[in-house]
């Protein structure tokens, strides 16, 4: 599984790797400790030697419900069925990112304008995203 954090506030993609985890009617339910696993999707890698199965999800928490609990098992069902897993895992929620300042406040429409986010805790996410607007446009890069 990896990573093997990410923020209270979920989020997080989170990705789990195994061998032969495309069986069945695709019919997948995952669930992370206490906490439902969304939005999953399947990825299969095909190598000359084995096929690397993984699933992506999203870990499901909010602003109003944090996440606060450690992730240590896995529960997967195929189609109904429970998948035995003989691991151990490990994923710890951790404090949200804080952004204190975002510099310019203002660019181009054109774009090509550097900016500069300062904060505390932002390596606790592990990708972003910023929404910008225009005359009512609203891009998120």
């Amino acid at each position: 599984m990896y990573p093997n954090f990410g923020p209270k506030t979920g989020g997080t993609k989170i990705t789990i790797y195994g061998e032969n985890l495309a069986i069945g009617n695709k019919n997948i339910s995952l669930r992370l400790s206490d906490h439902r696993c969304e939005e999953i999707a399947e990825i299969t890698e095909k190598r000359s030697d084995a096929e690397n199965d993984t699933f992506v999800c999203v870990s499901k928490c909010s602003m109003s419900a944090p996440c606060s609990s450690n992730i240590t098992e896995l529960h997967l069902s195929i189609d109904g069925n429970y998948v035995d897993i003989n691991k151990k895992l490990w994923f710890s929620f951790v404090d949200d990112p804080v952004v204190g300042r975002v510099s310019p406040l203002t660019a181009f429409a054109s774009g090509g304008t550097r900016l500069t986010i300062e904060g505390h805790l932002l390596n606790n996410a592990h990708s972003s995203s910023i929404k910008l607007s225009y005359k009512g446009q609203i891009i998120v890069s």
